[in-house]
């Protein structure tokens, strides 16, 4: 085996980070609350989950206005934060 070849694929995870440590916003200058924000985002799927309805009830929450998402083209996402207000709000 060559020495210059590498036996296994390189992390993802670290050439990411590599990559926005050259070229991303410094740890000093981004807000400390925007911070890992996009990790945790939750897709319609995954909220029909936690919710324990469909997708289709999803969708309609949004449609309604009643769940606050974020649609970047063709994909919806929503905060956790997001999901628990929902919930907090439709306590009997």
């Amino acid at each position: 085996m060559s020495a210059g070849f590498r036996t296994s694929p390189p992390n993802s995870a670290a050439v990411s980070e590599t990559f926005w440590r050259r070229h991303g916003p410094s740890e000093q200058t981004r807000p400390k609350a925007r911070r890992g924000r996009m990790r945790t985002l939750l897709t319609v799927k995954g909220v029909a989950a936690c919710l324990r309805v469909s997708t289709k009830t999803v969708y309609r929450l949004c449609a309604l206005g009643e769940l606050r998402h974020i649609r970047v083209l063709n994909a919806i996402t929503m905060a956790p934060a997001d999901v628990d207000a929902l919930v907090f709000a439709r306590r009997v």
